[in-house]
């Protein structure tokens, strides 16, 4: 069991122990329930009512364990509040969804978590796309905890205090058109050099992917040294990572540091603040004549 002064929430005034059953889920179908009156201290029968104070009785399978829950403080209507409200942030919600904005790219997750706030009884639980928890910080490939950025691929989950209306907000930091970059929680990335450490030996192309973030409506493609899309496989040292805004016009590229190799002897490029390099087509703009 767990203890004897654990607490249930939800249940309605009016309730009775027949429909408190219909909606608890037994650990174990050979489990017993019974609901002990607060007041008279004997069991209720299912089609009594239930009261502040009265205790569900657990009794585990085996017969050897008991839980009791204190049904107390609870026989209002929960609320139904799923509304994030910042005064820092925008926060647009249609339905069940919801986006917050207003943030400028490499903003650390919790700064974004520390800037709204969560509905009275309501839970917020961060996860990615794929429903997968998400955290504040995490261990990168240099065994360092670093910030988890907030990006596009993370959504605060809302679920209301009663458990059933939620509101999934999608993380959208201020962007425009032209922005072409990648973030990642695992990789090192040099946003002024263009580099991204550590390349792993035998990182595939979704491998990579996987783990990183583009900027909001750009894509990502991987290249070979011969200018050739790699879309899938084996990732080699002297590819580089494209980035493409979300209008076609401004590309980016990383270049890829192996552990052993990290000053990248087989690396040759050049940056430029002054001309337009295009990494792609191997071009250089911006240069006037004479």
């Amino acid at each position: 069991g767990y203890s004897l002064n654990e607490t249930i929430k939800g249940v309605i005034n009016g309730t009775t122990v027949a429909d408190f059953y219909a909606k608890i889920t037994k650990a174990d179908e050979l489990q017993t329930l019974k609901v002990i009156s607060a007041f008279s201290g004997a069991e209720l029968d299912e089609a009594d009512r239930i009261n502040n104070g009265d205790t569900l009785v657990v009794l585990s399978a085996d017969g050897k364990h008991t839980s009791k829950y204190i049904l107390r403080g609870t026989f209002e209507v929960l609320s139904v509040g799923t509304m994030l409200t910042s005064t820092i942030y925008t926060i647009y919600v249609t339905g069940s969804t919801g986006i917050i904005t207003g943030f400028p790219k490499y903003t650390p997750l919790k700064t974004v978590l520390e800037g709204v706030v969560i509905p009275s009884g309501a839970t917020l639980t961060m996860v990615d796309q794929n429903d997968g928890y998400k955290t504040l910080i995490k261990l990168n490939y240099d065994t360092v905890y670093v910030d988890v950025l907030a990006t596009l691929a993370i959504y605060f989950e809302v679920i209301a205090e009663n458990g059933r209306d939620k509101v999934l907000y999608q993380l959208r930091p201020t962007s425009i058109s032209v922005d072409a970059y990648a973030t990642s929680d695992l990789y090192s990335i040099n946003q002024i050099s263009s580099f991204l450490y550590p390349l792993i030996q035998g990182t595939s192309v979704n491998g990579l992917f996987s783990n990183l973030t583009p900027a909001p409506g750009a894509s990502m493609k991987v290249y070979d040294k011969e200018g050739f899309v790699r879309s899938t496989g084996i990732i080699c040292k002297d590819d580089k990572l494209v980035v493409t805004s979300l209008d076609g016009t401004i590309r980016k590229a990383y270049y890829f540091k192996t552990p052993g190799f990290e000053g990248g002897p087989y690396l040759a490029f050049i940056l430029s603040d002054d001309y337009q390099i295009d990494q792609v087509l191997r071009s250089i703009g911006g240069v006037s004549e004479g």
